[in-house]
């Protein structure tokens, strides 16, 4: 019985908060360079994470000891494309749907195509919602992180969010597919609680702040002050120069590496990696899934192009991302030096003793 109504609360919780509230929304981020102006925020005033409107949120750019660079528009976007991913895959497979099509901000068509499991309609209406609901889950952190990583490809050939000016100078800067992985993570711990997914996910993400060891402003701005004039340089968008970028999206051992910045915190710090989300047998629990996309964007004809494939074919994450990261590698490695993908500072710099204020007792 307790475990009947525990599941039928985690369904509740998976279709609270969001389910109604349609497309997750744009966040404008504090990367280096932003339009806005770069904000160092302070990890222990992060206000309340909304899924619907912007106005009890607190973002910027963090500093933390174990994860880098963190951009909180990032984590809190990527969390809620997870959201909306999860929600969408979960009353789809409970329709009996075999395939459907989304959006999930930018202007791009995907598609979900599944085969359900063989004894799927003889299984009771419980085991189905549960077997769901798991699916959603793990697939629908799937289906956001190939959305995110689909963000950093189309904006280095130059797509603009905002439709004004394009975002190539903030693609793949080094603090964007950690913030990223992260979030999706956060939102798989916070839709499995059994409360409204915006109060899980505000918990969850100052939780793993302090995990992360996050430092306040003052740090957060010195640490940029070191990577200044190698890993960017200048100011106010159009002006910067990104010597830099990371373009570790997990291909190449299933998980995202953060870029710590040496002498800020203890130099015998250990990195927390982020996991990325893999189609496994266990994680679609008996399902067969296949995603595929078609861009409906301006600069489509770079990305074919590049795939040398004929417009308007349907573009597999699985196997063409993979590409398409390497033709934007080449360019980068043109363009900014062979260095380009790699951390690294003068010894100078990264000798010099950590700052006063990063302790590991900041929040």
């Amino acid at each position: 019985m307790n475990r009947w109504v525990t599941t039928l609360a985690l369904i509740a919780g998976l279709l609270s908060g969001c389910g109604s509230q349609g497309q997750p929304r744009l966040r404008i981020s504090s990367y280096f360079g932003s339009v806005s102006g770069m904000e160092c925020a302070d990890p222990a005033s992060l206000g309340r994470h909304n899924y619907a409107t912007p106005w009890s949120e607190k973002n910027g750019l963090i500093y933390t000891c174990r994860g880098g660079f963190i951009d909180l528009g990032h984590v809190r976007e990527a969390a809620d494309r997870t959201v909306y991913a999860a929600n969408l895959i979960y009353n789809n497979v409970m329709k009996g749907k075999v395939a459907f099509s989304f959006h999930i901000i930018e202007k791009s068509e995907y598609q979900l195509m599944l085969t359900y499991p063989e004894d799927w309609y003889v299984r009771t209406e419980s085991q189905r919602q549960q077997a769901a609901r798991e699916l959603s889950l793990n697939l629908g952190q799937y289906v956001a992180h190939n959305s995110l990583i689909w963000h950093e490809i189309i904006t280095w050939y130059g797509y603009a969010s905002t439709g004004l000016f394009s975002e190539q100078i903030s693609s793949f800067s080094w603090e964007d597919t950690y913030s990223d992985e992260l979030g999706t993570l956060l939102a798989v711990e916070a839709m499995r609680q059994s409360r409204p997914y915006d109060q899980a996910m505000t918990d969850v993400l100052y939780k793993k702040l302090r995990e992360l060891d996050a430092q306040p402003p003052e740090v957060t701005s010195m640490a940029c002050k070191q990577v200044y004039g190698h890993w960017f340089e200048g100011g106010f968008y159009f002006f910067v120069k990104m010597y830099k970028r990371n373009f570790d999206v997990g291909f190449r051992d299933g998980q995202v590496t953060p870029w710590l910045v040496p002498g800020v915190c203890s130099n015998t710090v250990v990195p927390a990696p982020c996991v990325v989300p893999s189609l496994t047998d266990q994680a679609l629990q008996g399902f067969k899934a296949a995603l595929t996309l078609k861009p409906k964007i301006l600069e489509q004809s770079h990305i074919y192009n590049a795939l040398a494939a004929d417009h308007g074919t349907a573009i597999r994450p699985d196997k063409d991302f993979p590409l398409l990261l390497n033709h934007i590698m080449e360019q980068a490695r043109e363009k900014y030096g062979s260095g380009v993908d790699k951390p690294s500072l003068p010894h100078s710099i990264a000798s010099q003793d950590r700052p006063s204020g990063g302790q590991s007792d900041s929040l």
